[in-house]
């Protein structure tokens, strides 16, 4: 691997600024510690209960903006975070243990509420957070021997710091600033990162993510869990803060407000989330000179922000900036060297076993009883008309369906049974019949979502910064720099994906698939909807790869592609096998012929 790759493309200028967002952040608290310190109380209170705001908004951003979750709990759990930490500190307990129960306290709450997210989605999912929500006010209310009922939790003491109470509201305030920092920093670094995308790709398109390795049950229950434990952290924050919580602090409509305060500014990055915290606490108090309508104007101006302004105001500010400052072409290092993306595997043996392999979806029988072997090295083409089953074949392959009756083999390795995620870590990568990029992502970002399988770290250590998780973002970079060379869409590796043409984002798949280095790659009408051109060039990628000995299993209905590319070839037709072989003696069967045009006497009546 030529670490040289990367070094002449440069990036847009924007993307470098935003990658050190964190330390600029670090350099405005600096800037404004003498504003802070010179604020009213009132005003300090303000921004104590903004940040506090801001921390529990940043789970929330996890949660909607990363994994494109719905939930309408993250006051619930920025409650379970004040009142476990306001009761252990008011019953003679450290407030620094009630700190770390609340979040614990919290995060437990999300995992309920995470395995319901794995079966639930869109309103139901909003509908189920809603109940839980609703429920915890309830018991807030309701439970007096514990939470004091409507009265609440009161002499909540602030924390000592090296032997100093941060009693006064500018030290404290300096406190949550700096946890506000560490927190967004976290938050940012893991949005770059190999489960960051991940994350981002479950939003964008679920099924593509799953195939690609990313285990998605796993993905959306550990947002829900840290979402609500950052949030845990918030209220605990605010319990401590405020010295006094209540039942009503904690209401469905506070978590409309934080749902409010992330979209407006912007739910994909901490940076937005917490400038929307900010915003929409001073707001109404900037406007009461209004009187009787501020809340109305107020009302107002996040409807006008939520309708212009989609992505949030700080996603409105990056595409701003990317138009006025786009993507520059230049310095193009050379084509890399031969790259060879597949694992090698033995020429001429089976790699890839079908036998007997049904799937039915109710009185449909979309494969029945289909039995034949992909040989390593080569590239075997699975043909047949419309209906025939095919994509079904690939579906079962990859584990999108489970299969009726049969086995699937990889080499020794069973795969029916198994979860499209588990598939793709055994080396069985595809592409799709409909394009399944992640449309708001970069296409260099979307390329090395192919490289999920070869991570080594989880999720919880990506918040965090080491020489290893930079070695392999590295690697992961390089690879899928190589294969945008490779496909030749190098120079658009910084636009968003859903601005390239559809050959040229068929071609964005073909190189995501390539970066995970597979043993088997599954091609599912890779020249649908391609010019002349463009299909010769795919062509010509095809029989490169399998000159390097690449391993492909082709669904394809251009014959001329079929003959130039592959060897052997599989018809299906109503889901049976009605030929396998080489390509030109099967071609030319008579069953085959008639399977794809019929009978003579058919047009004759015709």
């Amino acid at each position: 691997m030529q670490s040289t790759a990367m070094q002449g493309r440069r990036e847009p200028g924007y993307v470098g600024l935003l990658r050190y967002l964190p330390w600029v952040g670090v350099l405005v608290l600096v800037v404004l510690t003498p504003l802070i310190s010179s604020s009213s109380t009132y005003y300090q209170t303000l921004l104590i209960e903004a940040t506090t705001y801001a921390i529990a908004n940043l789970g929330f951003a996890l949660i909607l903006g990363y994994t494109g979750q719905i939930s309408l709990a993250q006051a619930a759990f920025f409650g379970v975070g004040a009142y476990i930490a306001g009761l252990v500190a008011v019953h003679g307990h450290s407030i620094w243990l009630g700190f770390l129960l609340g979040v614990l306290g919290a995060g437990v709450a999300g995992l309920i509420l995470g395995f319901a997210s794995v079966k639930m989605g869109g309103h139901y999912l909003a509908m189920a957070t809603i109940g839980f929500q609703v429920l915890l006010t309830l018991v807030l209310t309701n439970w007096m021997p514990v939470t004091g009922g409507p009265d609440g939790v009161t002499g909540i003491p602030r924390p000592s710091l090296f032997g100093v109470t941060l009693s006064d509201p500018t030290s404290y305030l300096y406190f949550l600033l700096v946890v506000l920092a560490l927190v967004g920093s976290g938050l940012h670094l893991l949005r770059h990162r190999t489960w960051g995308r991940a994350l981002r790709a479950i939003r964008e398109n679920e099924l593509a993510a799953n195939v690609l390795g990313v285990n998605i049950y796993y993905g959306k229950t550990m947002a829900f869990v840290l979402g609500a434990a950052i949030a845990g952290l918030g209220g605990a924050l605010y319990a401590s803060a405020a010295l006094y919580i209540s039942p009503d602090e904690f209401s469905f409509d506070q978590s409309v407000t934080f749902l409010a305060m992330t979209v407006v500014g912007g739910a994909g990055s901490a940076f937005g989330t917490a400038l929307g915290s900010y915003l929409l606490t001073f707001l109404p108090e900037l406007l009461r000179f209004m009187h009787q309508i501020y809340l109305a104007v107020y009302g107002a101006i996040v409807l006008v922000v939520i309708i212009t302004m989609p992505n949030g105001i700080w996603g409105f500010v990056e595409g701003w900036w990317n138009r006025l400052v786009p993507p520059a072409v230049r310095d193009l290092p050379e084509q890399p060297g031969r790259m060879v993306f597949a694992e090698q595997l033995p020429a001429d043996e089976p790699v890839l076993v079908l036998d007997g392999v049904s799937k039915s979806f109710g009185g449909l029988k979309a494969v029945d009883n289909v039995s034949f072997e992909v040989e390593g090295a080569r590239a075997h083409a699975l043909v047949g008309p419309n209906g025939s089953g095919k994509t079904t074949v690939l579906n079962l392959v990859t584990g999108v369906y489970p299969i009726d009756a049969g086995e699937i083999r990889l080499l020794a390795e069973r795969l029916d049974g198994k979860r499209p995620y588990a598939i793709a870590a055994l080396g069985v990568a595809r592409t799709f019949q409909n394009i399944r990029l992640a449309p708001q992502m970069t296409v260099i970002e979307n390329v090395m979502l192919g490289y999920h399988r070869h991570r080594r770290h989880g999720l919880l250590t990506e918040f965090l910064w080491s020489p290893r998780l930079q070695a392999d973002e590295r690697q992961a970079r390089q690879w899928a720099w190589h294969a945008l060379h490779y496909v030749g869409l190098a120079d658009r590796a910084f636009d968003q994906a859903r601005n390239l043409a559809h050959g040229q984002q068929r071609l964005v798949e073909l190189a995501r698939a390539l970066v995970s280095r597979p043993k088997v790659l599954l091609l599912d009408e890779p020249a649908a909807g391609l010019n002349d051109a463009e299909t010769q060039m795919l062509v010509g990628l095809l029989r490169q790869l399998v000159a390097q000995g690449t391993t492909l299993l082709l669904i394809e209905h251009d014959m001329n592609l079929v003959t130039k590319v592959a060897t052997h070839v599989t018809v299906l037709n109503f889901g049976q096998r009605i030929a396998d072989g080489t390509v030109h003696e099967v071609l030319n069967q008579p069953q085959v012929i008639e399977a794809f045009l019929g009978r003579e006497e058919e047009y004759a009546q015709a």
